[in-house]
């Protein structure tokens, strides 16, 4: 995978820690150590880093879609995982909206 695959995915990752871990918690600061290391490479190593990140978010972003769709089938709408399957949904776009932001800024 592309650096931006990585990043998209790390980033994916971060977000389904913080919704079970503690601010202190080692998977969390592991989670954001990734995330910020692999940001950092990306915008060094690729001057389209943002066009690319928004690409593989996407990727993500459809991915996670999926995960609801199979989710809220097995579970059903009212159960608690599909509620974390639809966060999953709105935390990826967020992040697009503001990696496209970042863009224009």
């Amino acid at each position: 995978p592309s650096p931006e695959a990585l990043l998209a995915k790390a980033i994916r990752t971060r977000m389904d820690v913080e919704r079970s871990a503690t601010a202190a918690d080692y998977r969390l600061v592991g989670a954001k150590g990734a995330e910020s290391c692999l940001r950092e490479y990306v915008g060094r190593s690729n001057p389209n880093h943002h066009r690319d990140l928004i690409r593989a978010l996407s990727n993500q972003l459809a991915d996670a879609m999926d995960d609801r769709a199979r989710v809220s089938r097995t579970f059903g709408l009212a159960d608690p995982e599909t509620a974390r399957a639809e966060q999953v949904v709105l935390d990826l776009t967020a992040a697009i909206n503001a990696e496209v932001h970042n863009t224009q800024g």
